[in-house]
């Protein structure tokens, strides 16, 4: 039995569309080894401290600055290989949306970017290594670029070779993130079975993206079987009414603290998306109310945003609000996301639309954020479908007032 499924939870609602939380073990622009090429005072030359600087202090638009002020110096030529590699690393796909807004330049966009510093490493005859290679994974993953992910990882290998970089663990999960992302849920297994026969076993990360994997193709029950295989396997649940006193017990073993295996908020927020896209919101309410304090992972912004989200969108608005308040309650901030699900929900569903509207003053007065015009448009909307034309005109004033701009 299923872990969920034995507390006859399932649901067999409507799928529905989500976004994919963040790869695990991507390649990020502040991994450690950004420090292994600081400058040394002893060293004397100065020439590529503006790009260190940049680098440590993780700008990537400072680290993109100073590249180009190298290239416009003719200095691209005497630069160290590593510090290629530096830059190319600082550039991130999440940044594309960024360069997108219309004041933006062609130069802006995270794609041309990346080839510019790559068109550069070949000049200079530089041979991508195994951290390139994954941050290329990523960048195209990421982009919802398939055939070029697809490419660059053709280009490594499952066995070393003089021409060749040799794929890591880590390579294979970016690569699954990657299927995930690019709408192919079900070539992960595929590069599962490549990973195993390369000499690879699993870890909690790669758990955690086979568990996204099954969330997209719609089957919760496959989810929970590799949650309990990899989380749970030595608790042999015999008598599922057990559970939480064995999962208890377990933790005070040596067992568990030698263990690697061990869930995350990714690990549950994939296993909560799972549920959510069924619609088994009782599904939900177990793995935030059973599974994950017996666990000992206590929920992030991620995992309270999703359980609104999904609460919300299977119109039950109340356990999302409680959700809410319990999250303030643990001492973890709100986001816009938090507050955006909430409003417009309640605005799209006409449901306590002056309750809906002081979340706008709560969010503004309690955390300095401030409400985004998405918010004071789908407000409106509902007042002018509610008929209540003079609290859409108070809107329209007040988001005048602040942005100095009109809806």
């Amino acid at each position: 039995m299923g872990l969920i499924n034995a507390r006859s939870v399932f649901a067999g609602l409507r799928p529905c569309a989500t976004n994919l939380g963040r790869c695990i073990q991507a390649v990020r622009f502040a991994h450690a080894d950004r420090y292994a090429f600081r400058l040394k005072e002893s060293d004397g030359d100065t020439t590529w401290k503006p790009f260190l600087t940049a680098t440590q202090n993780g700008n990537r638009n400072a680290v993109w600055n100073t590249y180009l002020d190298l290239n416009a110096k003719k200095l691209l030529p005497l630069f160290p290989p590593a510090y290629h590699s530096l830059a190319l690393r600082s550039i991130h796909a999440k940044d594309t949306r960024r360069s997108a807004r219309k004041e933006s330049r062609p130069t802006d966009d995270p794609s041309y970017r990346l080839q510019y510093v790559l068109d550069n490493m070949k000049a200079t005859n530089y041979k991508l290594g195994i951290a390139d290679y994954n941050h290329l994974l990523e960048f195209y993953g990421r982009s919802g670029d398939w055939v070029t992910c697809t490419r660059y990882w053709q280009q490594m290998s499952s066995t070393p070779s003089s021409t060749s970089v040799q794929r890591n663990l880590a390579s294979y999960n970016i690569y699954m993130c990657a299927a995930i992302r690019c709408k192919k849920p079900e070539r992960v297994f595929d590069i599962l079975g490549n990973m195993k026969a390369a000499g690879y076993q699993p870890n909690a990360h790669i758990y955690t993206t086979l568990i996204k994997a099954y969330a997209r193709l719609g089957q919760p029950k496959e989810a929970d079987r590799i949650f309990q295989n990899a989380f749970s396997e030595k608790l042999r649940l015999e008598n599922p009414t057990s559970y939480s006193e064995k999962i208890a017990a377990y933790h005070r073993s040596q067992d568990y603290h030698q263990s690697s295996h061990r869930p995350t908020t990714h690990t549950f927020n994939a296993l909560i998306e799972a549920h959510g896209r069924q619609g088994n919101l009782q599904g939900l309410s177990y793995i935030y109310e059973k599974m994950m304090p017996v666990f000992l992972v206590k929920p992030d912004i991620h995992i309270y945003n999703s359980l609104m989200r999904w609460f919300c969108m299977y119109d039950e608005p109340e356990t999302a609000r409680r959700i809410f308040s319990e999250m303030e309650s643990s001492d973890v901030k709100p986001n816009r996301r938090s507050y955006s699900i909430l409003i417009h929900y309640g605005a799209i569903k006409g449901y306590q639309l002056n309750s809906t509207e002081a979340l706008m003053a709560h969010m503004r007065q309690k955390y300095g954020l401030k409400p985004t015009a998405a918010m004071y448009r789908v407000l409106i909307d509902a007042y002018v479908k509610a008929e209540n034309e003079e609290a859409a005109e108070r809107l329209r004033k007040e988001y005048a007032s602040t942005t100095k701009t009109q809806l």
